[in-house]
C-alpha cells in the first residue's frame, strides 16, 4: 500500500482531521505515523497503475490460496503477532540454525515463526488462546479467549525467545487499553 497511497485522511490524538501526503505518512518496515501515534485512518486515495487483468488475477488467486493453506483462518486471530527479525539481530551462534530460513522482506529477515518453533512454543495455550499449530506467528482464539490470555501468551513467547536466542521479539500488533 505504501507504494500506491497518494493521500490519507486521519484523526490525530486530539480528534483533529489531518490530511497527509505519502511522505508525511512516514512509512517504514511495518510502521507508519498512524502506528506510532495511534491515529485512526478514515480514508485514503490511491494512485493505481495499469496492468494485465489475467496476470493480476493469477497473482491475487495464488496469494489467497497461500493464506488459506498456511494461515489459521479457521480460528479468530489478529494476524501475525511478531515482526520478522532482521538477520543482523540474530546472534552469530544461532545464524547456522536459521540461515536456510532467511527471506527478503524488504531486507534479509528470519520469519518470526521460526523462533517460536525453535523455542518449542507451537501449540502453547493460555486460557483459550493458543499459538497456532498451523502458523506459529499467529495466536488463535479457540473460543472465549480473553485479551489477557493473548497478552500473557505474547509475554511468554517474548521471554522464552529472549532466554533461548537473546532476541527481543517486537509485537506487530498494537495494544489499545493495556
Amino acid at each position: 500500500m505504501k507504494d500506491i497511497l497518494f493521500e490519507v485522511e486521519a484523526l490525530d490524538n486530539n480528534l483533529n482531521l489531518v490530511k497527509l501526503s505519502n511522505a508525511e505518512c512516514k512509512f517504514s518496515y511495518r510502521n507508519s505515523i498512524f502506528k506510532e501515534e495511534n491515529w485512526v485512518v478514515l480514508s485514503a486515495q490511491v494512485q493505481l497503475k495499469l496492468g494485465n487483468k489475467e496476470e493480476l488475477r493469477a497473482i491475487a488467486d495464488s496469494r489467497i490460496q497461500y493464506r488459506k493453506d498456511k494461515h489459521p483462518l479457521e480460528y479468530p486471530n489478529a494476524g501475525s503477532i511478531f515482526k520478522n527479525v532482521d538477520v543482523k539481530k540474530v546472534p552469530e551462534q544461532f545464524y547456522e540454525e536459521f540461515k536456510d530460513k532467511i527471506k527478503q522482506d524488504p531486507f534479509p529477515i528470519v520469519p518470526a515463526a521460526w523462533f517460536v518453533i525453535g523455542a518449542g512454543l507451537t501449540g502453547t495455550k493460555v486460557g483459550k488462546a493458543q499459538i497456532s499449530e498451523k502458523h506459529s506467528n499467529y495466536i488463535v482464539n479457540l473460543g472465549g479467549a480473553a485479551a489477557a490470555d493473548v497478552k500473557n501468551l505474547i509475554n511468554i513467547v517474548q521471554q522464552k525467545i529472549k532466554e533461548k536466542y537473546g532476541i527481543d521479539m517486537e509485537p506487530e500488533v498494537q495494544f489499545l487499553g493495556f
